[in-house]
């Protein structure tokens, strides 16, 4: 479990500069923006610890 704790922790940045800049700016825009760029990311990473063949083509 513990070779997944970089996507995790790809993700949890991702999401607090979000909603950081979200409440800040109030502007919906950087919520979907930085939530899109982290989660595919986080799946990028996570499939390539996995090993996963076609993993920068599904990111």
């Amino acid at each position: 479990m513990r070779k997944y704790s970089l996507p995790l922790i790809m993700l949890a940045i991702f999401e607090a500069v979000a909603i950081t800049l979200w409440l800040t700016k109030d502007n919906i825009f950087y919520l979907f923006n930085f939530s899109y760029i982290g989660v595919s990311i986080a799946i990028g990473v996570f499939l390539f610890i996995k090993n996963y063949k076609h993993a920068r083509r599904v990111v």
